[in-house]
């Protein structure tokens, strides 16, 4: 199960990381990503200030391993860094496994948060 999580963080997970980081980046957005051996975050930064933390974390469930993903952005209007709940993150409702979870998943899944955040400032 370690070995299937980190493949899914070094493989899966970075390569998405690193094709959002150019989309960014192309956007004038500094971007760090940091990996550690249970999760991978991406930090996008805008004049200086945080515009979004997007972490994969994997959990270990009764079928498996899982990908959950949690974010934290900050209210442009209060100032305050704001949590949001973990999702699962993948196609189903249901808990996905991390061998069923691709790239385009979670470049979309980003988006689909930061897309609120870059527009409006707060979800």
């Amino acid at each position: 199960m370690a070995d299937r999580a980190s493949g899914f963080l070094t493989d899966t997970v970075m390569g998405a990381f690193e094709q959002i980081k150019k989309r960014l980046q192309g956007k004038g957005r500094s971007v760090a990503i940091e990996q550690s051996h249970h999760e991978a975050t991406i930090i996008s930064v805008h004049q200086g200030k945080l515009e979004l933390r997007y972490t994969v974390r994997v959990k270990a469930g009764s079928q498996g391993s899982y990908p959950v993903v949690e974010t934290s952005f900050v209210d442009r209007l209060s100032g305050n860094e704001v949590k949001t709940q973990p999702e699962v993150l993948g196609r189903a409702a249901e808990m996905s496994s991390v061998t069923d979870v691709t790239q385009q998943d979670i470049v979309g899944s980003f988006f689909a948060h930061y897309r609120p955040v870059y527009e409006k400032g707060y979800l």
